[in-house]
C-alpha cells in the first residue's frame, strides 16, 4: 500500500528589531504610540540613502544625544518619561574606517512632524559609504603637517559648504562642498580647508586666539 505523506513545515519567524529602532522608558501609551512613529519615520528617512545592512554597519544610535523634551526639561532614554513631549530628538554616529566618525541629529515636534536634520551632511556621509571622499582624517592631517600645522592641539572637522544659487556651481553635480578643517589652537598658528574629494587646499588662514 503506497503511503502519501505530507509534510507540513511551520516556519518560526521572530520579530527582527529595525536597525533604527530606540526605545523610551515609559509606560505611557501615546508615548510608545509616538515613538514607534518615530522609529518608523527614521528607517524611512535613512533607507533612502541606505540599505539596511549599510545603515547596521555604519550607524549607531548615539543614546546620550537622543532624548525627548517635556517644556524645557530633557528625559534621556534610561529616564521614566511621564509627561506630553513637545520635541524629540533622535541622535545617530556614522563610522566609517575605524578614523572618521559624525553625528547626524534628527528632530521632531509634537506631533511628530521632522522639523530639522542635515540632508547635506546625510549626502556627504553617502558619498564616504560610496567611497567617493578620497581625502581621508589622516591623509588630511598629513596634508597639514606640510602647512606646519602638527603637534598638540590639533582640531580637525569635517565640513559641509552649499554654493548659493548666484553660484555656477549651483546647479553643477559639485554643488555641495566637502572638505576637512583643521586648526592649531594657538595665536598666530595656520588653519587651512581641504577638499575632502581632490586634496586641494583652498583656504589658509592665520587664527587668533583670545586667552
Amino acid at each position: 500500500m503506497k503511503k502519501t505523506f505530507l509534510i507540513i513545515m511551520i516556519m518560526f519567524i521572530s520579530c527582527k528589531k529595525s536597525a533604527t529602532e530606540f526605545e523610551f522608558k515609559t509606560k505611557d501609551r501615546n508615548i510608545l504610540n509616538n515613538v514607534s512613529l518615530l522609529n518608523q519615520k527614521c528607517e524611512e528617512l535613512f533607507l533612502k540613502s541606505f540599505s539596511e545592512k549599510e545603515f547596521e554597519k555604519y550607524f549607531k544610535l548615539n543614546s546620550k544625544e537622543t532624548y525627548l523634551r517635556c517644556g524645557e526639561n530633557k528625559f534621556r532614554l534610561n529616564d521614566s518619561v511621564n509627561c506630553k513631549p513637545n520635541f524629540y530628538r533622535i541622535s545617530y554616529d556614522f563610522s566609517f574606517e575605524n578614523n572618521f566618525q559624525e553625528t547626524i541629529e534628527i528632530d521632531f515636534d509634537s506631533l511628530n512632524r521632522q522639523i530639522n536634520i542635515n540632508t547635506d551632511l546625510l549626502k556627504g556621509l553617502r558619498r564616504f559609504a560610496d567611497n567617493k571622499i578620497k581625502i581621508n582624517r589622516q591623509t588630511a592631517l598629513e596634508i597639514a603637517r606640510k602647512y606646519e600645522i602638527s603637534g598638540e592641539n590639533i582640531n580637525i572637522f569635517f565640513k559641509i559648504y552649499k554654493y548659493p544659487k548666484s553660484s555656477p556651481k549651483y546647479k553643477s553635480k559639485n554643488s555641495i562642498l566637502y572638505y576637512w578643517e583643521i586648526t592649531k589652537e594657538c595665536n598666530h598658528c595656520n588653519s587651512i580647508s581641504v577638499d575632502a574629494e581632490s586634496g586641494n587646499v583652498f583656504e589658509e588662514r592665520i587664527s587668533e586666539y583670545v586667552y
